[in-house]
């Protein structure tokens, strides 16, 4: 049959090294078809992060800590660290913070503007009104759910009270 017998003193001996070659050109056109795409993240690199927390998927706003393997990295999120792979990691192109415009106190802008200090009693009268309105419940009388069950003698439905 043109094969090697193996024998017990084979499994003693130590095979020789063959390394593997890598085929690129297949790897190559199996992420091209599958439209695959290598992420690689830096040290301190803006990210999302894939958030599992409260039984449903989100993504949280972080950054790269460092890198532990081949896809895996330590990421900072919320004052915690979580390790994530890098399909559960995109790039983020938010801020990093959220800056605020500054704020002018009122009574300079009435002063620039010529603006009288005091409300209007439009304005007074809206405030009121809004202040008296009572949020209500629903007037409407709910009745009970009646559910439908099949009677096998008759093969239709009836009421079930």
């Amino acid at each position: 049959m043109n094969r090697k017998i193996l024998l017990h003193i084979d499994v003693l001996r130590p095979k020789p090294h063959n390394p593997i070659k890598r085929d690129t050109k297949m790897e190559r056109q199996y992420n091209c078809h599958h439209c695959s795409v290598q992420r690689t993240f830096s040290p301190r690199q803006q990210i999302l992060a894939k958030d599992y927390r409260n039984n449903k998927d989100s993504w949280t706003q972080g950054y790269i800590i460092q890198r532990i393997g081949n896809v895996t990295y330590k990421v900072k999120v919320q004052d915690s660290i979580w390790i994530r792979y890098a399909n559960q990691l995109r790039q983020s192109h938010l801020p990093d913070k959220v800056q605020q415009a500054p704020s002018i106190p009122l009574n300079i802008l009435l002063d620039t503007f010529n603006l009288p200090q005091q409300p209007s009693e439009a304005s007074q009268s809206i405030e009121a009104a809004m202040q008296d309105r009572n949020i209500r419940k629903s007037a409407r009388t709910r009745y009970l759910t009646q559910h439908l069950q099949v009677d096998p003698q008759l093969k239709s439905y009836k009421q079930h009270n």
